[in-house]
């Protein structure tokens, strides 16, 4: 066979060369053969030892590239493989490595030498099928082998401390916990493939360099788990876990459990109790090219990814601060089948009071990725309700993605579900397409909420730009919902075209009584169609005050672009763009409206009213280029300057100089009145 041409004599460029490109090992190469005599149950010892005696051999050289050959077939481990550093371990094709049934101990198949010491290097994987035996083991949990020093072990295969770590073209099936669990630095993971019960590629801190790149499968738990900190049983130490790079992966959901699983889970924090405590964040990810499917198993993808401060809490344990940050994740699809997609989440288990578990999350950027929600039951692509101070969020980015909300349900649908008690600082959606639907319940780019009844959650600095509708579908309802405050709200870009009509409630939505913005621009916006640009309803409390400025925008067959009917204060400014309306300008039902027209060019039959309805009050501080109907009803002040289309004539109104159609302005000192300007 070729293998035979390779030798220690071999001067030229060799295949052991090209073998020894990434790990440098010695001179020496082990050879171990299976025959299907060492196959099944049965004959677990005899292929452990004969598979462990190639592994001694290569120790015992300082290091060698193991080469295991044989007859096709399943071969059992009934004992942890043990590898030593500067070894390459390389399985031919056909050959299956299965955990035995009832493992003592629950033993892993495959661990470093020197789990406690972190002094292994340089250790390969290549090729082969793991089969962890699921169904015949109860647990894959190894803190009572005596062979393993550690708690917090329950990989299949485990490699705990290592520098230099290398897996490739391996296929992990049945695992009964993690299929790979890892710490250490400069580590690739690459071509493999997993069908599992549990994690499929578990990290804990402190790791750092490491290479995630063409990995696809199942897994009913967390596919790639980034756990820098972890209940004691599941992390032999707390630490950062940073410079990671997943490329290429695809998931798709689960197939051997009960529960759908997840893509990627970020979970940091503090471990105080038990062994192995401190600090664990996570920094500087990055994810590229990804694909999660949820219809490609039989139970589904559940939330693609889980951003959390804690996991499952045992003996009082519990998660104290952690940090994420300088996470990147682009060029992807997803189809989920489970409520969220990107899911900001409290802890499991141990209640969680105020000033417990807190979680920092900075510059997370998600970048022309779709959230595709047209099965299952998912509504929410980004959500954080989060009634707790656990978690703190400056630079949120979602940029350049595209949503499809779910079919033809009734159920409420928002592509970021916000209603946390920790103020965030910033957050950012530059560039939303929301595609074609045939749902008919409000399809909005966010909610912004209340973190339990009455308590409104806040938003510093809110940016919404680009936010778009595909061509060809008309939004039904409103593409902004506010229920919280929004100390300052910034749109540029949105382009949404409505039915023309239709119920109320689209365009931006005020809907309780904490909703607030503070201060709003929506600069160079399209809407047509749209049934109101700014809606405030009763419910709104009347000590909230709303400021919004439109710039620049084109408003087309807007049927009321300002709706109030609630007891309070709308400040709103259009200056600049298209205004045109078949019904009115502002129809206030109860409350007041404070509006300016500059330099707005109007049309359409309802360019020259303002509608009040029982006892709401309107006042125009500029008009502009607009003409008010002369028996418009205002409520002026001081100062205001208003073009009037015939001499002012509503109910109680006094015009001290002037008569017909031109710009007037209002004198609220003395003897209150209008008077012409031209």
């Amino acid at each position: 066979m070729t293998l035979a041409l390779i030798s220690n004599s071999d001067t030229g460029l060799s295949v052991r060369q090209k073998l020894n490109s990434l790990i440098a090992i010695s001179n020496e190469w082990q050879f171990v053969v299976l025959t299907s005599a060492m196959s099944g149950q049965a004959n677990a010892s005899a292929a452990t030892a004969a598979i462990q005696a190639g592994l001694t051999a290569a120790k015992t050289a300082g290091g060698a590239h193991v080469i295991v050959l044989g007859d096709a077939g399943t071969y059992v481990i009934n004992s942890p493989l043990i590898f030593s550093s500067n070894t390459i371990f390389e399985i031919a094709s056909g050959i299956t490595l299965q955990k035995v049934n009832n493992a003592v101990g629950n033993h892993s198949m495959a661990h470093n030498e020197n789990m406690a010491t972190n002094v292994d290097v340089n250790i390969e994987i290549r090729g082969g099928i793991w089969d962890g035996n699921y169904a015949n083991n109860n647990s894959s949990l190894v803190t009572s082998d005596p062979s393993n020093p550690l708690a917090g072990i329950q990989g299949d295969t485990n490699f705990i401390g290592v520098a230099g770590f290398k897996m490739t073209n391996c296929r992990f099936i049945n695992c009964n916990g993690f299929c790979i669990q890892f710490i250490g630095s400069n580590a690739v993971f690459r071509d493999l493939t997993c069908d599992t019960n549990r994690d499929f590629l578990h990290i804990n801190g402190t790791s750092y360099n490491i290479l995630i790149d063409h990995c696809v499968g199942t897994s009913a738990d967390a596919f790639i788990a980034l756990n820098a900190w972890d209940w004691h049983r599941s992390s032999p130490t707390v630490g950062d876990i940073s410079d990671v790079r997943i490329k290429n992966c695809a998931y798709y959901g689960s197939n051997l459990s009960a529960r759908a699983g997840y893509f990627l889970v970020f979970l940091a924090g503090t471990r105080t109790t038990q062994t192995g405590t401190g600090v664990g964040n996570i920094h500087d990810v990055t994810v590229d090219g990804f694909v999660v499917d949820g219809t490609k198993s039989s139970l589904g993808a559940n939330n693609i990814m889980v951003i959390m401060d804690a996991d499952q809490l045992v003996a009082g344990e519990y998660s104290g601060a952690g940090l994420v940050e300088n996470v990147k994740i682009s060029n992807g699809q997803i189809i989920t089948l489970g409520p969220e997609g990107l899911l900001f989440k409290k802890q499991n288990g141990a209640g969680g009071a105020d000033g417990q578990n807190d979680l920092t999350v900075r510059n997370f950027v998600v970048e022309n990725v779709h959230f595709d929600c047209s099965q299952g039951t998912c509504r929410y692509p980004v959500s954080a309700v989060i009634g707790f101070t656990a978690l703190s969020v400056n630079d949120l980015i979602f940029r350049d993605c595209q949503w499809t909300p779910n079919n033809g349900t009734a159920t409420p649908q928002m592509f970021v579900n916000w209603a946390n008690k920790t103020v965030a600082e910033r957050i950012v959606v530059d560039g939303l397409k929301i595609n074609k639907n045939t749902s008919t319940a409000q399809i909005a780019s966010m909610v912004h909420g209340q973190y339990t009844t009455g308590q409104a959650s806040v938003i510093d600095d809110l940016t919404l730009d680009r936010i778009t509708t595909a061509p060809g579908y008309q939004l039904p309802s409103a593409w902004l919902i506010v229920n919280g405050v929004i100390k300052f709200l910034r749109s540029d870009g949105v382009r949404i075209v409505g039915p023309a009509g239709g119920s109320d409630g689209q365009g931006i939505v005020l809907t309780s009584s904490t909703a607030q913005i503070v201060n709003g621009v929506v600069s160079n916006g399209y809407f047509n169609g749209v049934k109101e640009l700014v809606q405030i309803n009763s419910a709104v409390s009347s000590g909230n005050a709303v400021t919004l400025t439109f710039r620049d925008c084109n408003v087309l067959s807007c049927t009321h672009p300002v709706y109030v009917n609630g007891a309070f204060n709308a400040d709103v400014l259009f200056n600049g763009g298209v205004l045109d309306t078949p019904n009115n300008i502002a129809r206030v039902v109860t409350g007041s409206a404070l509006l300016s027209l500059e330099d707005v060019r109007v049309s359409g039959a309802g360019a020259s009213a303002i509608t009040l309805v029982s006892s709401g009050t309107a006042r125009l501080r500029r008009s502009g280029r607009a003409s008010l109907a002369a028996t418009t009803v205002l409520t002026p002040q001081d100062g205001d300057q208003v073009y009037w289309a015939a001499t002012p004539a509503y109910t109680g109104v006094n015009v001290i100089s002037g008569t017909g159609a031109g710009l007037y302005i209002y004198r609220g000192t003395g003897t209150a009145g209008w008077i012409k300007l031209n």
